[in-house]
């Protein structure tokens, strides 16, 4: 059996109420205009596949059939667009109170943030976009870049589980046993977090993270 799922979609608003968007608004005197924006759990593409295989069983209760009947084979894939993210000054350059100094308070864009994200691995890591793009905006101002105008890196999720069930007795008393073993990330894709953000970071346009590595598992369950 397999399932395959696409979604494509746009959400906007003017704040997610999430951790990483914090809880002010980058321009309190124009909220609504300066908020409107990417949702911070917008992805605009979503491709989720999975599956289940039950191998063939075989009859009977010899060793041929407790060694190679009742395994099951099931695995997860989801490809997705990367998360939205804002260029912050990381500093208080609106002069409206300290309390907001490392709040929100967005860049000036003086040029094309693009770069093109095909780039090798390295490349993105070290300069995912144009940093020379923004600029910090005059002191007493807010900056003129709105809400998550970058989509940061995309991610690929892969998970594959490989079971099998067994009986201990012909008596069905004594119940079956089921042996798992599970693999998450099993191809260990680097997925990388979204770059340094704030102009004031000194690896801004940086990435510095990624989410887990391969990890495997193995299992025993008794049932009764």
């Amino acid at each position: 059996m397999m399932q395959l799922a696409y979604t494509w979609s746009k959400s906007i608003d003017e704040g997610s109420n999430d951790n990483a968007e914090g809880g002010t608004a980058s321009n309190p005197y124009d909220y609504l205009k300066a908020e409107r924006g990417l949702s911070a759990f917008d992805r605009r593409n979503v491709l989720a596949l999975n599956g289940v295989w039950n191998a063939p069983g075989f009859g009977g209760t010899n060793l041929l059939a407790r060694m190679f009947g009742g395994w099951q084979l099931s695995g997860t894939l989801q490809r997705s667009s990367g998360a939205p993210f804002s260029i912050v000054t990381g500093a208080d350059t609106a002069l409206i109170g300290s309390s907001r100094a490392a709040g929100p308070q967005r860049a000036n864009q003086v040029g094309d943030a693009f770069l093109d994200v095909s780039r090798p691995r390295g490349e993105l890591i070290a300069k995912y976009f144009n940093t020379a793009a923004f600029r910090a905006p005059s002191t007493g101002t807010f900056g003129n870049t709105g809400r998550n105008i970058i989509t940061g890196p995309g991610s690929l999720n892969t998970n594959v589980a490989v079971l099998k069930s067994f009986r201990l007795s012909s008596r069905e008393r004594l119940g079956k046993m089921q042996f798992r073993a599970e693999a998450y990330n099993v191809i260990n894709f680097a997925n990388l977090g979204n770059p340094a953000n704030a102009l004031n970071a000194s690896n801004f346009g940086q990435v510095s993270s990624a989410g887990a590595a391969r990890v495997m598992q193995f299992g025993l369950r008794y049932d009764f």
